[in-house]
């Protein structure tokens, strides 16, 4: 019958069901007709609801089966995505029910999520009365559902129900709160503990997505609700209603509400309620507390150990002076924690102990010993220092001596026999870390009286039992300042532990504290202070105490012992100031208003040390009040003063002093032109080169911003010529003639390294660590000296003698201020294990710096003699930093000395690595980094450089001996110093003098490669006169000549060259600019060997000098082609061509598919950037190249300029593109009168500032013609019109003739000339009659000129006189020119 009467419509179906439901029958017979549709599942779901009550009789196992299975058959066919609306839709609809819910138009066509499930909770709300159905199994299915709905309306899929807390979503869902509330209502007989157990967690669910907006909807309501379930009888619906309550406390604290009000009502419920219920409100606190400390963890993404922070002292302790107590309160602490509890002590150890052993709480030290298995006198020696300090800084009545006497006990429970522990056996094994504990708490303000009553405690436990100890605190604390003070510089560097920045800062008032006790002796601890503020004052967090400190430490100094200071402290200030807050830079300004407006007249000329102030608005006072004192400077004068500066040991003050000479050098260009002008340079303009490549060379962290300004000023400078430049550069090296066997020499040599080396490199790292190494190393270079504290402070050991009280005297003030507070210092350095070292080194390492930094600690520990084992054992620590000057200085002085007196294996040893450095140098297939192998090298001749040196001045020692003397004794020592030369020379010559010539020649050390070249030609010629091989060596020496540019060094070496080679023959017709004949001789050889990519580079560089650009792109194409690999290679000479012929597309194609970084690649990508003007490109890309461009310079070393004068004149171009570039693109657009005038006026400037450069530059055409072909095409990167530069292209043209001409290159310059002639170039004819009569046709030459001359009307004027002082300068000098040739 119900076949038959339900159709397959929803709405009929539900209807028919709810007729049954409502009037069960007996013998009625049902059957179950499926439907198709979204609504399917729906249907299936409401039977499953409403048939089990129904008596379906012998039918009732056969129907609900067939329900299951096809439903399940729904389930995992799955053919229609439900929607999350669908979803909504439908649970609200089986709410509902029996009610059928008909969705109007608006609901279906809701905006938003939120809209329509505000919608749908309003459909539900209607129905809320009837949501309460007669049997539990349906209400219990509605409370899931309630559940469901909760977490479906904030889309939650009720895995992240914990942590949602109405952040997904801000509707109020206290509708279903109502119909929960309802079903709740009911008798206790109709609601079983199962129900209300899900009521419960459904208002869990509720409170987590709910938000707490208003009164109406506040925790009130729920906090009633949830308090009825937390007195309930049965324990799983207390605890479902403890868990509701953590939620609810969870969301009011994220919503602001006063939680205090819901604990208040716990605790009255927990004093009125049994035992049971008790029980679960102590569960539903902790799940209260677990909730709020995973919303802690989630919110700072760290550990709950971590999250407790400043906390965790006091809750450490609380804990551990419990654990013989209650114990479980550390275990259930770790459990929560995720740590064990020998952890978690372990860590805390530096937070508990002090107060646990200053408490003299036994007990529970013995139970954490128990718990980490040690003694309990092992926990006092783990954290002796900090328990002393703290038993020092009590403050009750005998509290201190209480604390003491305990730990006295304590440690002397584990010693044998009758030993007894005093007082001063305890502090004699800290009491640097101790007096620095104490000390950090002179930084707060309100424990400082206490900390200085423990100073004054720890003074006289110091002193001896029975005495007063008189001396006041300043006198104290003076021995041991450096101590603390590198205490508190580990402290900061975090050196050993993790340090809080509150920490930190408060260690940093209280460094500031230690000067103002220690007072005026502080001053001999300058440098330490300098270099801890210069590092701290770039943390943004300390910046502001760290200038608080700082400004205590200056008005600590007198003025004669700040001036060293000066430069550095100014540097850092300004160098810092655009990352300081408002307060720091206050304290800063006062500080630099102290310097200057206050003790200015005092610093004298250290006044001048302070850096550049003008450049920021708030100190224009005090950059007016500094150059008001310097008005009678000359442009010298402060030139001078700047490169002073640049050559700072200080990093800060080096670069902000080297951005104020590029200032300076772009604002005298004029005057400076002028220096570098003439046949000889003003010496003051090699001054400011020299200084230059020095910084260019500098090594060292943070350099590299440093290196990129000097490149910048490189450029502005120009290419000058190095013939008439004079580069000084002072070797401050030293040669030690005795082997470190006079005693004298050798403390002169500690002397030198102190003097030369250490101590500016001392004082000037920011690196707190790194200057404690150099301390060390300093400390006993002094030892070696005899310098002791007895030569400042009478009293401190013997008197010194007066040798060295002499040699002290000798050395430089500032030296002697750094040296006093090592004098008496007591650094240690205790040496890692010896690790086998792999010979040869240099093959085994990466880069460069670890190579010599390994191979220099290796022949430490292989140097040879008593004193000189002890002055380089102290430099293993310095040399393993990050710095290889110091391991760059002492190597040639290690290997000299074991190649004379070391074990021979260690000497072969030597002898190798020098070869394979070497031999890596002409090795075509290393795979060393281009860096690593010319510092290496560089290394390794300076190396056998210093070793020559020796054996020089050993041979004239020993020939003046000879000569003045035969006495035997005499005899006997230039016995030993011959046979020590022996050596070193048997060793020097075992190395393959072709070899050292070969390696220098790729290092492009051309002046060594020629003389070692030589002196192989010098011995083969004394083998015999006509040797077979010298051709050979002539053939290279002509090589050598043309890398040189030297013609007539060439021509000479070709008088000796009987058969010359092809490429013999090349480099002769280069060097006088015979390119035709030059580019037959390579395509000779090209035919004889195609595939080799050197002659194919000779090919294009003919082209490239004749101007022959389609044909050179041409070439490069089809050889690459069939070499692909080469065009690393051969792409400089693409790039180059093809801008110079215009053709942007080629460049920009081949720059992307390119990674080399040769020069013209690196000026293509800069071209390309101004070609497309965008100023934040071009700026990037001029960065880019100047670093690229630079990197050689620094890798020729500071002797290298000649060397590396092709990277100079790279970046020559490059300031000149950067230049003409930014001319151009301001050039007034207009034309009218005033803006014509304009125009001119400033490419007039640039005209004579380009041209003036020029001059400077070395004058070959093989210098000189790529600046001008760059200038062309710099000229052509602006669109503006072509006849606005159409004098300079043209004079560009014409200059390139002349240069042409001059060298010889007749048919570059007559290609030069017609092209200045196209451009209509002013007085081009006189270049050309030049040009013809060069080429032999003077009659021709004087005929053209004549007809010029006619043609521009300068015959017809009178010849007798020339008057130069008309308007027309130009007409009139040519006129005077034409007329004398």
């Amino acid at each position: 019958q119900a076949q038959e009467t339900i159709p397959a419509s929803r709405m009929d179906i539900l209807s028919t069901l709810d007729i049954l439901r409502l009037a069960p029958a007996e013998g009625v017979k049902v059957g179950v007709h499926f439907t198709k549709g979204l609504k399917l599942m729906i249907v299936l779901n409401v039977m499953f609801d409403i048939l089990p009550p129904l008596e379906l009789g012998s039918h009732r196992n056969s129907v609900m089966s067939q329900l299951d299975n096809r439903r399940k058959s729904l389930q995992d066919d799955s053919p229609i995505s439900v929607t999350w609306t669908q979803k909504v839709r439908s649970l609200v609809e089986e709410l509902c029910l029996p009610d059928l819910i008909f969705w109007s138009d608006e609901e279906e066509s809701a905006e938003s999520d939120d809209q329509f499930a505000n919608m749908a909770l309003l459909r539900l709300s209607h129905f809320t009365q009837r949501l309460v159905a007669s049997s539990l199994d349906t209400r219990l299915s509605i409370a899931k559902k309630l559940m469901s709905l909760a977490c479906l309306l904030c889309h939650c899929d009720g895995s992240q129900c914990s942590s949602s807390f109405g952040d997904k979503s801000s509707r109020s869902l206290s509708t279903i709160l109502e119909a929960i509330v309802h079903l709740l209502d009911w008798p206790e007989n109709q609601v079983s503990s199962e129900l209300r157990r899900l009521l419960f967690a459904g208002v869990a669910k509720v409170v987590r997505h709910h938000v707490l907006k208003n009164e109406s909807e506040g925790p009130d309501q729920l906090a009633n609700i949830i308090f009825r379930g937390l007195e309930d009888k049965e324990r799983s619906v207390r605890l479902s209603a403890g868990n509701a309550l953590a939620g609810l406390l969870r969301a009011m604290d994220l919503n602001g509400f006063n939680v205090e009000v819901i604990f208040d009502r716990l605790y009255r419920t927990f004093n009125v309620v049994n035992i049971p219920i008790k029980e679960t409100l102590i569960i539903t606190v902790g799940m209260a507390g677990s909730n709020k400390i995973d919303a802690i963890k989630q919110s700072s993404g760290k550990s709950l150990f971590s999250t407790l922070g400043r906390h965790l002292s006091r809750v450490a302790l609380f804990l551990l002076s419990r654990t013989y107590t209650e114990p479980t309160l550390l275990t259930e602490t770790c459990r929560l924690m995720a740590m064990s509890p020998a952890t978690f002590v372990s860590m805390t150890a530096q937070l508990t102990y002090p107060q646990l052993f200053g408490n003299g709480d036994e007990k529970a030290l013995r139970s954490i010993a128990r718990i980490l298995d040690v003694s309990v006198s092992a926990l006092y020696v783990q954290e002796a220092p900090l328990i002393l300090a703290y038993a020092f800084q009590l403050q009750g009545p005998g509290q201190t001596a209480k604390a003491i006497e305990f730990v006295e006990k304590i440690v002397a429970t584990d010693l044998q026999g009758d030993v007894k522990v005093t007082l001063q056996d305890l502090l004699k094994s800290c009491q640097v870390q101790i007096l620095a504990e104490i000390i950090i708490n002179l930084g707060q303000p309100e424990k400082a009286n206490f900390a200085l009553a423990a100073l004054q405690k720890f003074q006289q436990a110091m002193a001896f039992k029975g005495r007063e100890n008189s001396q006041d605190l300043a006198t104290f604390l003076k021995p041991h300042t450096l101590g603390v003070f590198s205490q508190l510089s580990d402290f900061l560097q975090e050196v050993k532990v993790k340090v809080s920045t509150e920490r930190k800062q408060l260690i940093l008032r209280s460094m500031g504290a230690l000067a103002r006790h220690v007072g005026k002796a502080i001053s001999d601890y300058a440098p330490q202070y300098m270099s801890t503020f210069q590092t701290m004052i770039l943390v943004e967090e300390l910046s502001e105490v760290t200038l608080e400190t700082w400004q205590v430490f200056l008005t600590m100094l007198e003025p004669d012992e700040i001036k060293p200071f000066v430069g550095p402290t100014t540097a850092a200030f300004i160098s810092s100031w655009a990352k300081l807050n408002a307060n720091a830079r206050n304290l800063a300004l006062r500080s630099l208003e102290y310097l200057i407006l206050e003790i200015g007249v005092q610093l004298e000329e250290h006044l001048d040390d302070v850096v550049d102030l003008s450049s920021l608005p708030e100190l224009q006072h005090l950059a007016v009040h500094l150059e008001a004192s310097r008005q009678e400077w000359t442009t010298k004068d402060r030139l001078q003063r700047i490169l002073n500066h640049c050559t700072s040991d200080n990093l800060t003050v080096a670069l902000l002093s080297v951005g104020e000479l590029k200032t300076f050098l772009e604002a005298q260009a004029k005057p400076i032109h002028q220096l570098a002008s003439g046949d000889v340079f003003d010496p003051l303009v090699g001054q400011i080169m020299t200084t230059l490549i020095a910084l260019a060379c500098r090594d060292g962290d943070g350099t590299e911003p440093l290196r990129l300004l000097t490149f910048e000023c490189i450029g502005i400078l120009g290419a000058l010529d190095p013939d008439r430049l004079e580069i000084t550069v002072k070797d401050p090296s030293m040669v030690v003639l005795d082997n470190f066997e006079d005693e004298e020499e050798a403390i002169i040599f500690a002397m030198h390294l102190i003097r030369d080396l250490l101590v500016g490199v001392f004082r000037a790292t920011n690196d707190v660590v790194y200057q404690r190494y150099l301390g060390f190393t300093l400390q006993e270079l002094l030892r070696v000296c005899h310098f002791t504290s007895s030569l400042v402070v009478s009293g401190n050991g013997g008197p010194p003698t007066a040798k060295t009280r002499n040699r002290w005297k000798s050395l430089p003030k500032h030296v002697v201020e750094t040296l006093i507070s090592l004098l008496d210092s007591k650094y240690s350095f205790h040496p890692s294990p010896t690790v086998q070292t792999e010979h040869p080194v240099y093959p085994t390492q990466s880069t460069y710096r670890e190579w010599i930094q390994i191979w220099t600690c290796h022949l430490i520990d292989r140097a040879s003699g008593p004193m000189a084992r002890r002055i380089f054992d102290s430099f293993p620590p310095t040399v393993r930093n990050k710095d290889v000057v110091v391991a760059y200085h002492i190597l040639p002085h290690l290997v000299l000395n074991i190649l004379i007196s070391g074990h021979d294996d260690d000497a072969e040893a030597i002898r190798i690595e020098l070869k394979t450095v070497l031999e890596d140098q002409i090795n075509s297939e290393s795979s060393s980094h281009p860096d690593k192998k010319l510092l290496s090298a560089q290394a390794v001749f300076m190396i056998m450089d210093h070793i020559n040196k020796w054996v020089r001045v050993v041979r004239q020692s020993i020939t003046k001996k000879k000569s003045e003397s035969k006495r035997s004794r005499d005899h006997q020592i230039d016995t030993k110093l011959e046979e020590q030369l022996l050596r070193v020379d048997s060793i020097l010559s075992s190395i393959d003098q072709n070899l050292i010539a070969k390696a220098a020649f790729k290092c492009k050390a051309y002046a060594r490669s020629l003389m070692s070249f030589e002196r192989q030609i010098v011995a083969l010629q004394e083998q015999a006169r006509n040797n077979p091989d010298l051709p050979a060596y002539y053939e290279r020496l002509h090589e050598i000549y043309s890398h040189l540019d030297e013609p007539d060094g060439m021509e000479g070496v070709s008088t000796l060259i009987m058969s010359p080679s092809l490429e013999h023959q090349i480099r002769q017709h280069e060097s006088t600019g015979r390119w035709t004949s030059a580019q037959s001789c390579w395509e000779v050889r090209l035919q004889q060997v195609p595939d080799n990519v050197d002659f194919h580079i000779g090919l294009l560089r003919c082209l490239r000098n004749l101007g022959h650009y389609d044909t050179l792109r041409t070439h490069v194409k089809g050889v690459l082609i069939r070499h692909p690999q080469w065009e690393a290679a051969l792409a400089g000479f693409q790039a180059e061509s093809a801008w110079i012929v215009g053709a942007w597309d080629e460049v920009q194609t081949m720059v992307e598919n390119t990674s080399s970084q040769t020069s013209p690649i690196v000026l293509a990508r800069l071209l390309l950037a101004m070609r497309e003007g965008l100023p934040e490109v071009i700026s990037t890309s001029i960065s880019a190249a100047r670093s690229v461009l630079g990197a050689p310079i620094t890798a020729a070393g500071i002797r290298g300029y000649r060397r590396s004068y092709e990277s100079v004149l790279d970046l020559h171009l490059l300031r000149e593109l950067e230049t003409i570039h930014g001319v151009l693109n301001q050039l007034p657009s207009g034309s009218q009168g005033l803006s014509q005038r304009r125009r001119n006026e400033a490419l007039a400037k640039l005209s004579e500032q380009l041209s003036a450069r020029f001059e400077s530059t070395l004058p070959t055409y093989r210098i000189r013609e790529p600046i001008l072909s760059l200038r062309r095409t710099a000229f052509s990167l602006v669109p503006i019109p072509r006849q606005i530069l159409a004098v300079e292209h043209g004079q560009s043209w014409l200059t390139s003739a002349k240069i042409a001409r001059k060298a010889g290159h007749w048919q570059t310059a007559y290609t030069a000339m017609l092209q200045a002639t196209q451009n209509k170039t002013r007085f081009s004819f006189f270049e050309s009659a030049k040009l013809t009569k060069a080429l032999g046709e003077p009659l021709r030459a004087l005929t053209e000129l004549e007809n010029s001359m006619k043609s521009l009307g300068m015959l017809d004027e009178p010849n007798d006189v020339v008057d130069l002082t008309g308007d027309d300068d130009a007409r009139k000098d040519m006129k005077a020119k034409a007329s004398n040739i």
